[in-house]
Formats: structure tokens, C-alpha cells, sequence
């Protein structure tokens, strides 16, 4: 059993050149094990369990999530756009996180792909009661996964039981509960997609019918009618001998599980005690399906949980739904925009929003006044934008607004933006940011940036979007804006999407006095203040070349001016930290 790939994409394995063998195949075994693992030393809390089955699960997941069609494979991408923060506070998954975080960062590069998965997240958000029953079928697998915990551990503590017989006998409780929480998530998951009529959906409603049609099912609950497991009790008394060992057990049940129509157990098995039974009477004591019901567990822990391997595409539907619901709830316009064609190369976000500002330390996440909307766009004529200005004045927030917004809607998610969004889909997606990585390269900022922008012009067409934040900072101005010149010519001749931003003005003036016909100065908008003179960042993007960084008003809002320095060194030597007789003047 591997992924479900078509809850994700149109096509089927047979249309991707794939056949169903080929696919990496999903020990879901390895989730059991885990299970068993934990809990045959000592009897951890069965939340401990169920959290490390699902860590297993969401591991396995993303090893065997395969894009069958061309996507985003740009990995400095999930730290440049802080695609972790995207699924922790915008997705939210209750189980698979990882998983998610892979198929975001994967997005797919073609219409088709992402149509069909804005289909699916959109039916969820009209149909509110879908999304629910979904999200309660997802969260039954989670009970489901309890259950056989309880099992695993029941089992463990067993071993002191010579036969197999007694040994399941014991287990009828722990096998009745997961057939209860299995049956439970099967009906849940087929009442949910009932009417449903998205692609994705119609999909999944197909899936649960196979499983339902399942010979496992059908085994199952040929015998049992579904309503047979609700509020079903049994208890079962143990007689232990003198040396401890259990020298006979019965079944106590109430007359739900006693009486049990005769009749359905001899048109779904083949068992001759059955038949036997069948003859004897109308219906069976409780005993014969006791057993039929430890046996059916046992033999079929395999199949209880292959289900398993739809939780994370239904999840990616659910959590794309709840960030839109969400957003909604507190004011913040959200829309899914239309997709174009990528050889329209256009986009027109209106008054966008980072909804990750909503987030940061210390901010209020239902006030969405705090963030100031900027209009993005750019067609095929006009799709170059150099951005200079002040320091914390809102460039890389802009240029990544822009980016993750692209990422989002190819991934067939909603954005934060006013009405009437539509953008092109990209082939991929690039970004380059100062990192870590470029001080620790061991050959100079300057030589490892350049090194990693040349990765991109390799890979780069004309339908591609490229952020470039703060290049060729890593040696003087003249230089910097030199080498920041012959990158954006090599991209400007690509024609690929770009958002340029930097602190070097030079380079601003390469864009009005060269012949970049499809570039456009911007700048990060500073109004004075009428009393003080001091600089007033609005937020605000607009179009032209910024004067200065105003970097000193920067130093002064953090206290380092020199009279600030001063008298930071001035009370630290007060305090004894060191000698006041070691200062210099």
C-alpha cells in the first residue's frame, strides 16, 4: 500500500506512467511497532502512544510523497518564505504537519494540478458541515490508533498465557473497541463525502466505497450490522489458579452481544462451526462471535489501518478550509484568486496581506488593522521591480508577500487579498536570502551569494518568479551594485518574474539610466513628520527610487547613538562588571 496521490492530483498512476507496483510502498506496520515498542516496558500515558504512532505516520508520509508532475523543488524556499510558520499558524494540521510542509513546498507548476486542488479546498469551505465530518472521521483514525495501543499493551502483558485461543479471548474488549472506532470512521468518512461533487472529494468517496466493498469489510460487517458495535459491552471473567496461571474464562455480555442473527454469519462464512450453529439454532451465543470478532482483529491489523494513507491528503484539504475560515472570522479579507495560464505571465493581488504579521511575538492575531495592505502586480510587459528604501520600512515583507501569496494559490489554498485576485501559475519559484550558510561557506558572503544566484539563472525561464533580497551585500557599494547589474540583466533577458530588493540606491539608478525595458523602480514609502522632522514609515510600496535607508533613525530606535552607547558602558561600570579605570577616553 503506498499514497493515495489522485486526492492530490488529476491524473491517475496509470496517467502518470506509473503503475501501482512502482509506488514506494507504506510499512504501515512500522506504526504498530512503534506502538509495541513504547508500551511492553512500562505503560505509558496512551496519549505518549498515539503521538509517536502519529509521528511514525506523518515520517512515512513525507518519504513516500512522490509528485507525478512538474513542481517547486527550489528547498531554500521553506526557510525564505517561512513555510514552517505557514503550516503552524496559517495550516494548523491536528496530525501530520511534516507531511503538509512537503506537499506546500512541493506545489505543483501546472493549471490542471492546481485547479483541481482549489476545487477541493473551495467545496470545503461552502460546505462547512463536509469540512466537519471530515475533520471527525480524521479524528476517529486517532481514537482508532488508541485502540490498538490499548491492544499492543494488553498483548504484552499476556505472554504468561501459553495459548493463542486465551490469549484473544482476553483481547475481546481491546478488539471490540477498534472495531468500534473503525467502523465509526468508515461510516463518518462515507456520510461526509456523500454529496460530494469536487474532484478530490468525488475521489475519496470512491476510496471509502472500496474499503467498504472491502472482503474485510464485508467479512466483518456482512456478520455485523454497523449499529451492532454501538454501546456493545463485554466483560469477561478470568479464574486464576493457585499458581497463578488463568485456569478458565466466560464471557458475560449484554443480550446485544448474546443474540447475534445466525442467518448473516452463514451467508458471509465459511467456517463449519457456523454452518453447525446454524442448524442448532436461530441465533448464536455470544461466544462464536466473540471469537469470530478476535480472530477477524487479528488476522486483519494490516488492512484496520490502511486508511492511513489518505489522512494526510484529507488533512491538506481540511487545513487549507480552516485557514480560510479563520481568516474570515476575524475580518481579513480572504479570496481564492483565478489561476491563468503561465504563458499570461500576469498577477494582480489587491491590497494583499501578510497574514503571518498576524503572528509575531507579541502582536494581537485578531487585529488585522496592524498590517498595511500593498497592491502586487505585473503583466508580461512590466515584470521586473528593483525596491530600495529605508531599513524596516516593508521590502522583503512585500517581496515575500508576493511570493508566498504564488505558492499558496498554486497549492490550490486561499490568500489574504480583496476581491477580484488572479495570478498566472510560475514553473517554479526561487529565492535568495542572506542566510547562515553564506558566513559559514568558508569563501566570503560575496563568492557564496553569487554562487547560489548562478544556481538560479540555471534553472530559471521565462515563466519563473525569483526573489532576490538584499544580493552582493557582502562588499562595498560600488562593487555590490556592479555585480546586483549583470544579475538583473541576465534575468531581465530570461523575462522572469522578479523582486528586487536592496539598500544599494546604485542600483536603482542602473534600472532608470539602462535599457531594462520591462524593470520598474519601487520604494519602501517614508513620510517627515511635521513637528520633529523625523522619518514616518507607512508600509506602504510604491513606485520611484528611495533617498536613504535612514539607518541612523534605525540605530536610534534601538538606542545606539553615541550618547546611548555612552551610557550603557558608563552603567556597566558601575555595576563592577569591569574596571571604570580601563575605559579609554
Amino acid at each position: 500500500m503506498g499514497l493515495r496521490y489522485d486526492f492530490l492530483y488529476p491524473g491517475t498512476s496509470e496517467e502518470f506512467g506509473l503503475s501501482e507496483r512502482r509506488f514506494k510502498k507504506m510499512p504501515l506496520a512500522g506504526i504498530l511497532n512503534v506502538i509495541s515498542e513504547i508500551t511492553t516496558d512500562n505503560h505509558r500515558l496512551e496519549d505518549l502512544a498515539v503521538q509517536e504512532a502519529l509521528f511514525r505516520l506523518d515520517k512515512l508520509s513525507v518519504e513516500n510523497f512522490y509528485c507525478p508532475t512538474s513542481h517547486f523543488s527550489h528547498e531554500q524556499m521553506v526557510q525564505d518564505l517561512n513555510l514552517e510558520a505557514v503550516v503552524d499558524f496559517l495550516l494548523r494540521p491536528r496530525f501530520l504537519p511534516q507531511f503538509q510542509l512537503k506537499v506546500l513546498s512541493n506545489a505543483p507548476a501546472d493549471l490542471e494540478t492546481s485547479l483541481y486542488r482549489q476545487e477541493g479546498v473551495k467545496e470545503l469551505v461552502e460546505n462547512p458541515n463536509v469540512a466537519k465530518g471530515l475533520e471527525d472521521a480524521v479524528d476517529l483514525f486517532s481514537q482508532l490508533l488508541c485502540s490498538l495501543q490499548n491492544r499492543v499493551y494488553a498483548y504484552n502483558q499476556l505472554r504468561w498465557l501459553t495459548g493463542r485461543r486465551q490469549k484473544l479471548k482476553i483481547l475481546t474488549p481491546f478488539n471490540i473497541a477498534i472495531l468500534q472506532k473503525y467502523t465509526a470512521m468508515i461510516e463518518k468518512f462515507a456520510e461526509a463525502v456523500e454529496s460530494a461533487e469536487s474532484g478530490p472529494m468525488q475521489r475519496l468517496k470512491d476510496y471509502i466505497g472500496e474499503l467498504r466493498n472491502s472482503r474485510f469489510y464485508r467479512d466483518v460487517f456482512g456478520v455485523f450490522d454497523v449499529s451492532y458495535f454501538k454501546d456493545l459491552r463485554i466483560s469477561l471473567d478470568v479464574t486464576i489458579g493457585r499458581n497463578g496461571v488463568p485456569t478458565a474464562s466466560e464471557y458475560h455480555s449484554s443480550e446485544r452481544a448474546n443474540r447475534i442473527p445466525a442467518f448473516r454469519l452463514i451467508s458471509r462464512s465459511s467456517h463449519l462451526a457456523f454452518v453447525t450453529a446454524f442448524l442448532k439454532m436461530w441465533s448464536l451465543p455470544s461466544t462464536f462471535a466473540m471469537d469470530a470478532i478476535n480472530t477477524t482483529v487479528q488476522r486483519n491489523l494490516d488492512d484496520l489501518l490502511k486508511v492511513a494513507e489518505i489522512i494526510g491528503p484529507v488533512e491538506f484539504y481540511t487545513s487549507g478550509a480552516g485557514f480560510y475560515r479563520r481568516m474570515n472570522e476575524i475580518g481579513m479579507p480572504v479570496e481564492f484568486p483565478a489561476l491563468l495560464p503561465k504563458e499570461e505571465r500576469r498577477m494582480y493581488l489587491p491590497q494583499a496581506r501578510n497574514p503571518l504579521l498576524l503572528y509575531q511575538e507579541g502582536a494581537d492575531e485578531r487585529n488585522i488593522s496592524r498590517i498595511v495592505p500593498n497592491n502586487i502586480t505585473y503583466d508580461a510587459d512590466k515584470n521586473m521591480f528593483v525596491i530600495t528604501g529605508p531599513n524596516n520600512g516593508g521590502k522583503t515583507c512585500y517581496a515575500k508577500t508576493g511570493g508566498l501569496f504564488q505558492l499558496l494559490a498554486q497549492d490550490g489554498l486561499p490568500i489574504t487579498t480583496d476581491s477580484g485576485a488572479y495570478l498566472s501559475v510560475v514553473d517554479g519559484l526561487y529565492t535568495h536570502f542572506v542566510t547562515p550558510d553564506d558566513i559559514m561557506a568558508g569563501e566570503g558572503r560575496l563568492k557564496n551569494e553569487l554562487r547560489r544566484v548562478e544556481q538560479i539563472l540555471k534553472r530559471v525561464t521565462p515563466f519563473s518568479y525569483v526573489i532576490l533580497d538584499d544580493p552582493c551585500g557582502g562588499t562595498d557599494s560600488s562593487e555590490g551594485a556592479r555585480e546586483s547589474g549583470k544579475i538583473l540583466y541576465g534575468l531581465h533577458r530570461y523575462g522572469s518574474v522578479v523582486f528586487f530588493t536592496t539598500h544599494l540606491y546604485e542600483v536603482a539608478n542602473i534600472i532608470s539610466s539602462s535599457n531594462f525595458s520591462g524593470a520598474s523602480n519601487m520604494q519602501a514609502e517614508v513620510l517627515e513628520d511635521s513637528v520633529s522632522g523625523r522619518p514616518i514609515r507607512t508600509y506602504r510600496i510604491i513606485p520611484g527610487k528611495a533617498k536613504s535607508s535612514y539607518a541612523e533613525d534605525v540605530a536610534e530606535s534601538v538606542g545606539l547613538t553615541r550618547e546611548g552607547i555612552d551610557a550603557l558602558i558608563t552603567e556597566r561600570a558601575q555595576l563592577g562588571v569591569f574596571p571604570r579605570s580601563l575605559l579609554r577616553n
